[in-house]
């Protein structure tokens, strides 16, 4: 794997909402894009925008940011002061996202973001009426031996922010599966599409005087439509028993910028 080159602004996490885009630009890659160096910038006219590009031909600039290499650029001049995300959550290829302000030839950087979303990037910026916005799309990262790119196809995205996370999890069934262990099974669904919740919880019975317990945790993506999620919670000490017990389950969505969280407790009966 090459190594990733190191960015000098400070790098945002990401998971961005769906937008309805109301414009569209395309550009094959015969050549190098259109909008390869900033003084063919494309204008981005209205929000939300979305742009999709070829930049396997895209080519650093030697006056270009640092921040990722074979760039592309576009100019935001916003009509309304109001909060914007520029993102490449939906580009098949690893990308960096560079946010700039001032005259063309005197930028100056306001964040650079890599691996927001995964291996793609996104900006979260307070815009200002009338204020040039310059954006710098890029592909991470520059080998050890210098090579820059390939890029790929890029989808960049301008719109209002994602709301925050939302998350709903509830637990359908609980099996014994073996001396100590309950496979847990339940289904959990967003408000938006995240790449990675977390979802965990603990299996407690009691048993006379003593208290069998276990606890059990897993990883998946989730988007509005549920999905169903299982975990094996696992206590080599004592044996659970088909009879109820009481499952308690927590689950946590985050975009770049906010989490949600939500938790259960329910009592239903162990089966084999």
């Amino acid at each position: 794997m090459p190594k990733r080159s190191a960015l000098r602004w400070s790098s945002v996490f990401t998971v961005a909402t769906a937008l309805l885009m109301v414009t569209t630009t395309s550009v094959q890659a015969a050549d190098a894009p259109s909008n390869d160096n900033i003084a063919n910038a494309v204008r981005v006219s209205a929000t939300p925008f979305r742009a999709t590009l070829n930049t396997s031909k895209a080519t650093q600039a030697s006056g270009d940011p640092d921040c990722g290499v074979a760039t592309v650029w576009y100019r935001f001049r916003p009509r309304i002061s109001a909060t914007y995300v520029a993102s490449t959550q939906e580009s098949d290829y690893d990308t960096t996202v560079a946010l700039l302000t001032g005259p063309r030839r005197s930028l100056s950087p306001v964040e650079c973001s890599d691996d927001a979303y995964g291996e793609h990037a996104a900006v979260r910026f307070e815009a200002t009426r009338g204020t040039t916005y310059w954006i710098q799309v890029g592909t991470c990262c520059e080998s050890e031996e210098g090579d820059v790119g390939p890029g790929g196809n890029m989808v960049l995205t301008i719109g209002p922010p994602p709301p925050d996370p939302t998350v709903s999890v509830r637990v359908r069934r609980a099996r014994i599966v073996g001396l100590g262990r309950v496979k847990v099974v339940g289904r959990v669904s967003c408000n938006q599409a995240v790449d990675e919740i977390n979802i965990g919880g603990s299996v407690r019975q009691k048993q006379g005087l003593n208290l069998a317990s276990a606890e059990f945790g897993t990883y998946l993506s989730c988007s509005e439509s549920a999905v169903t999620w299982t975990a094996i919670a696992d206590n080599d000490r004592r044996v659970f028993k088909r009879k109820k017990a009481e499952i308690r389950v927590q689950a946590e969505a985050c975009n770049p910028w906010a989490c949600g969280v939500t938790e259960k407790k329910v009592k239903i009966k162990l089966t084999k």
